[in-house]
């Protein structure tokens, strides 16, 4: 049978929290089995990239030849699904993976789906009735986090099965989650269970993983449908693996050898394992942090984010980053720049640049390219008319400072030392947007040498921070050579050289033809190389690259930077750096952590 199907959607109507979406496909509903899932591919527009959204099929119609999917918005991918309208044409490989057994008609029969994991169940259970299954011997828990996610349980009701339902919050039937009260059902007398009894379970993986441990300590044979990230849906990319009990080191696909597993097939201690975060401390439950939590402080001021760099006390981790928040007075009718833990300038040089010709700027379905060329006013029109917007505001000054050459550089920090209201240095060695911009920031000897003059140039009160390029062999090799040459501190990454072209006039977007590639689509590489240089130096790390939220900046505080630099983001929202520390103390909050410095290189492997 052809997998790959180009369908109609019939129609999309709400359900509780979800969209179900109903596709005309008849190959692909006749062949579906319960517990089978559709790989969905989300419409893109021109040069948008989306892997396919396995979905678990909630229903099916053969004589119809439609299949229905429900469709939870999470992210980017699904939420262009949501949005589609009858009519539509939605490609999709299916239908895909193992499917549920059917159980004996004298078992009592447990089904137990939690979250989204309500949809194969649902198919399972029609088809248990459909095979002769008396309905009073299934019994179906139905959870979710509140009421309103509650999907199907009308549905379900109509079926005459027994019906269970459980919020996280109270709002309907037992106050608990599906693990406590699918414990209380099960603990039935020994007469009752007699017939034998089965369970089948969908949903967030540690349910999964307390279902596992209950079924096993019950004697009772247990299955568990798993959702994992994947591409393929065939086996190929096996990125959705997951570890099998055989023996340490192998790993069942997801896609394949499930989605549907006899439970005892897996590694639940392994698997458990991958859920747990470090400890740093007692999760916190109160009103207050659960208040915290659910909507971001309206200041960035709070003693969670209070924090030093090189001896620099910041009131919060978040920097703006130099280039993308000019010379600081330009959004200070936006926003409260005050509020911010420091804020780098645009860059500086000794003599005004004009940058580089127009087109400058292209965007990017995960960012942009940008090849300003460090247009900048000079050093003598920076110290007097840019420097004196930052008295009397809280947040600290750091300076950017480029040079055409290594003399340029010292002759810049010589005068900018006059100014005592700039409290550190960034030393700029990694602009791909100029020519010979990254020169001496790709050769290790160059850069020891080159920080070891810059640092005597600079008062020892002040930290001198370097900024690495990503566009080395070895980022690494060059940021000890920096911490070698006597560097305060460290920043990373610049941007990557990317490039964009106008195919029809078969010429380059921007005009210097390659610019600096910024943006969501680099924040897998900066993270990469902030851990990489956090385990080979001792100086602290101001990292960034894609960081559009708060939980972004603390994946990069967990990987081993001291502070997070905002950069493309306060273009697509002014109020970004605000915002993103914000949602770092809240997330601090919820976790029960006093300090953000507490968080600062704790990632795990394994």
């Amino acid at each position: 049978m052809n997998l790959l199907h180009s369908a109609t959607l019939v129609f999309r109507r709400p359900a509780a929290s979800y969209q179900v979406l109903r596709l005309a496909a008849a190959d692909a509903a006749r062949a579906a089995t319960p517990g089978q899932f559709l790989n969905l591919l989300p419409p893109a527009g021109s040069g948008e990239f989306f892997l396919p959204r396995p979905m678990s099929i909630l229903h099916v119609d053969p004589r119809a030849g439609t299949l229905d999917c429900a469709i939870k918005v999470t992210g980017r991918g699904t939420r262009r699904l949501a949005h589609c309208e009858p009519g539509d044409r939605i490609e999709f490989i299916g239908p895909l993976g193992t499917s549920w057994s059917l159980p004996p008609a004298s078992h009592q029969v447990f089904l137990v789906g939690g979250g989204v994991g309500f949809a194969p169940l649902y198919f399972q259970a029609r088809a248990l009735i459909d095979q002769g299954h008396d309905p009073q011997r299934v019994t179906f828990i139905l959870a979710a986090r509140s009421q309103a996610d509650l999907a199907f349980a009308p549905q379900l009701h109509a079926l005459g099965l027994r019906l269970h339902l459980a919020t996280d919050d109270g709002s309907a039937g037992f106050h608990g989650n599906a693990l406590e009260l699918a414990r209380q059902l099960l603990a039935a007398p020994p007469a009752a269970a007699a017939a034998g009894r089965t369970l089948q379970a969908c949903g967030p993986m540690p349910l999964l993983c307390g279902l596992a441990k209950l079924a096993r300590e019950s004697a009772i044979p247990a299955q568990v449908s798993l959702e994992a990230p994947m591409a393929c849906g065939v086996g190929v990319c096996v990125g959705c693996s997951v570890p099998a009990a055989a023996a340490p080191g192998q790993y069942l696909r997801v896609c394949r050898e499930g989605p549907v597993f006899d439970a005892d097939l897996l590694d639940w201690e392994a698997i458990a394992a991958s859920l747990s975060p470090p400890a740093l401390a007692p999760p916190v439950h109160s009103a207050a942090a659960s208040t915290a939590a659910q909507r971001a402080p309206s200041t960035a001021k709070s003693t969670r984010l209070t924090t030093r760099l090189a001896g620099l006390a910041l009131a919060n981790p978040v920097i703006v980053a130099s280039g993308t928040f000019g010379y600081g007075s330009e959004y200070g009718e936006v926003i409260d720049v005050s509020a911010i833990g420091a804020i780098t300038t645009k860059s500086v040089s000794e003599n005004p640049r004009p940058g580089n010709p127009p087109p400058r700027i292209r965007e990017l379905p995960t960012g942009m390219l940008n090849a300003i060329g460090l247009q900048n006013v000079g050093v003598e029109s920076f110290l007097r008319d840019k420097i004196p917007f930052f008295a009397g505001l809280d947040t600290r000054l750091i300076a950017n400072v480029v040079g055409h050459d290594e003399e340029e550089y010292l002759r810049l920090l010589d005068r900018l030392a006059v100014a005592d209201r700039i409290d550190a240095f960034e030393l700029n060695l990694s602009c791909p947007n100029v020519a010979g911009g990254m020169r001496l920031s790709t050769d290790p000897d160059t850069v020891e040498r080159f920080v070891r003059r810059a640092r005597a140039h600079t008062r020892p009160d002040r930290p001198l921070i370097v900024k690495l390029t990503p566009n080395v062999t070895s980022i690494t090799a060059i940021a000890q050579a920096a911490e070698a040459g006597g560097a305060d501190a460290l920043s990373l990454i610049n941007t990557l050289v990317g490039m964009a072209i106008d195919l029809d006039r078969r010429r380059p977007w921007i005009a210097r033809g390659t610019g600096g590639y910024s943006g969501p689509g680099i924040k897998p590489v900066a993270l990469a190389m902030t851990w990489q240089v956090a385990q080979s130096v001792s100086i602290p790390i101001i990292a960034g690259g894609g960081i559009s939220t708060g939980r972004d900046a603390c994946e990069f505080l967990v990987a081993g930077a001291s502070a997070v630099s905002v950069g493309t983001a306060t273009f697509v929202d002014p109020r970004a750096p605000l915002r993103i520390a914000a949602e770092i103390d809240a997330w601090l909050a919820s976790q029960g952590i006093a300090n953000v410095a507490a968080i600062v290189g704790t990632l795990q492997q394994g």
